[in-house]
């Protein structure tokens, strides 16, 4: 059976549910818009920020 089948015959209320569940689930990052200013102002990259703070340049960046 095809996946988008499977997908097809679930309702979208559950769909939509189980997609913001597995959001509310992570725990958030904390990282402080300081520390990525502060860092930033430096002269580093956001690859080199997110190294440093241990978090991905996609997660530093939209906590910026």
């Amino acid at each position: 059976m095809d996946c988008r089948t499977i997908l097809r015959r679930i309702p979208e209320h559950e769909r939509r549910t189980h997609l913001q569940a597995q959001r509310l689930n992570r725990p958030a990052p904390d990282v402080e818009a300081d520390t990525t200013h502060a860092l930033r102002a430096r002269g580093l990259s956001w690859e080199a920020i997110g190294a440093e703070v241990g978090l991905s340049a996609k997660t530093v960046r939209a906590r910026a």
